[in-house]
């Protein structure tokens, strides 16, 4: 059975790209990452070059990815705290930033790259005004878990 290359070390991943494995071993003994939707990302010069390089270890790295958010736009989302489907909201600044947002109740949640969580929680805060205890409550219940 094939393991994630994302899973492994990178120690552990320098050590397979440097024993000389041949492409067709290495996309039989080795996946992409169940969420990447990048069509062949483990296939040499034309895949991911990041995933291939190691810089990959979690679903948080692929955030900015164009085929991860196309994904994501392919998605439905409820809001948590009135079932109402959300609305997809993209802008872009200095960074692209993607997110849901509640049509409802303005619930309004940020899909941010790794090392940002202490922006998303100040967003998170200014456009959830409507709900900002219950989201409150619910992020405590999700650190407990």
């Amino acid at each position: 059975m094939a393991t994630y290359w994302h899973e492994l070390s990178k120690e552990e991943q320098e050590k397979i790209r440097k024993s000389g494995i041949k492409p067709a071993r290495f996309l039989i003994e080795y996946k992409q990452p169940p969420w990447c939707c990048y069509p062949g990302a483990l296939e040499g010069r034309w895949g991911c070059h990041l995933l291939i390089t190691g810089k990959i270890h979690s679903e948080e790295d692929c955030k900015l990815c164009p085929c991860y958010i196309e994904n994501i736009k392919s998605t439905q989302k409820e809001c948590p705290f009135c079932n109402q489907i959300m609305k997809l909201y993209e802008t872009v600044s200095f960074m692209l930033k993607i997110g849901w947002c509640c049509p409802k109740c303005n619930h309004f949640e940020l899909i941010f790259p790794l090392g940002q969580e202490e922006e998303k929680k100040k967003v998170l805060e200014r456009f959830c005004e409507k709900c900002e205890e219950k989201w409150r409550k619910l992020t405590i219940e999700q650190e407990e878990e």
